[in-house]
């Protein structure tokens, strides 16, 4: 969608929102994964920061960082849409292309390929940053994956891990992650990593919001114990807001401003929004 006030096309992202002047970004996405003992536990957030000249301008809740493909559940930090193409609703559309016998190492395999089809060379500079999670019951053994679309365009090797993985590095400390706990346990211990991380660490909003939690159990049914929002349908954060479906909340007031005159912009060109 282009708005002609400003000149420059938006691509939403549940971690950035990129465009080509680069004058607003989203960011942010925390994202856990943790073997318990009856089960893999994988916990997000739910913020999505809308940064102007790379400071702080408002944020939202409610935005889906995993998703779920039959027994697999994915999440991506960093961009998550370009144009109207969202990777974790990529996800789910490679479905009948995945090879169940070996369902996690297809899964990504056919995901990257599906990227390298459907986005040009420099959208996929866009999507370097992206950090993927894959996490999986294989034959009743876990298969939890990290990695990066560089890892694989450089041929690296992908090995699975086995205990747990957190997105952003620095938040490892907050996490105490305890390999006799359920998944139960583990998801509450996450939820307070992801907070504290947010107030003590980051301190500028970038990280919150409500936190979903799935467990993938070791017969590899699905549960979703809370915050299932990738079945929202979120795109832009503009058209959300005109239509009064999400709430901004400004980190200063005086920036309402900018965000008015973006949302008037759209409603002259959307009239039926």
């Amino acid at each position: 969608m282009k708005l002609s006030l400003l000149l420059f096309s938006i691509l939403f992202a549940n971690g950035i929102l990129a465009q080509n002047n680069d004058e607003i970004q989203l960011h942010g996405s925390l994202i856990t994964i943790e073997l318990g003992t009856d089960g893999i536990v994988v916990c997000a957030d739910s913020r999505a920061m809308i940064m102007k000249d790379g400071r702080p301008y408002a944020y939202f809740d409610s935005v889906a960082k995993i998703t779920q493909v039959r027994g697999i559940i994915f999440g991506t930090t960093g961009v998550a849409n370009l144009g109207h193409r969202n990777l974790l609703n990529l996800a789910r559309q490679i479905e009948n292309k995945i090879d169940w016998n070996h369902a996690t190492l297809s899964f990504i395999i056919n995901y990257v390929r599906a990227i390298k089809a459907m986005f040009s060379v420099e959208e996929i500079e866009l999507l370097k940053e992206n950090d993927f999670v894959v996490a999986s019951y294989i034959n009743n053994k876990p298969a939890i994956y990290e990695f990066t679309l560089q890892d694989l365009m450089d041929n690296s090797q992908i090995h699975p891990m086995r205990t747990y993985y957190v997105t952003a590095a620095p938040a490892v400390k907050y996490l105490k992650y305890d390999s006799t706990a359920t998944c139960k346990k583990l998801a509450k211990l996450a939820e307070r990593a992801i907070y504290k991380y947010s107030k003590e660490f980051l301190v500028d909003y970038s990280v919150g919001g409500p936190i979903s939690v799935v467990q993938i159990m070791p017969n590899g049914q699905v549960n979703w114990i809370k915050n299932r929002f990738d079945t929202l349908g979120r795109t832009d954060w503009i058209q959300l807001q005109a239509s009064g479906k999400i709430l901004l909340k400004f980190v200063d007031p005086e920036k309402l401003k900018l965000s008015d005159s973006l949302i008037r912009q759209y409603k002259r060109e959307h009239p039926r929004s």
